[in-house]
């Protein structure tokens, strides 16, 4: 069986922390305060919404928003997968 390994493709990141992004963030546009879509989060502790290409994802303080990809997109991860997937690029 062959072996692959994910290319190579720099992205991104910003640890969200609850605040809002000022305009005009290139993300300011994709994330909603969970204040105005309160009713939609499954669980009370999400904070806010990230418009994603394959629809909402719901993110916590503290959270990973990364991008853009090979496609433009955005994703957010918790910060326990973004550290043992991610690491600084160095130069």
């Amino acid at each position: 069986m062959q072996q692959f390994v994910k290319k190579r493709i720099p992205v991104v990141g910003i640890q969200w922390q609850g605040e809002r992004f000022a305009h005009p963030h290139p993300l300011s546009e994709k994330l909603h305060s969970v204040a105005l879509r309160q009713e939609l989060s499954p669980e009370p502790f999400y904070t806010a919404v990230l418009e994603t290409d394959i629809g909402q994802q719901y993110i916590r303080s503290g959270d990973w928003i990364l991008g853009p990809g090979a496609a433009g997109e955005h994703w957010a991860l918790t910060p326990e997968v973004f550290e043992a997937t991610y690491e600084p690029v160095s130069g």
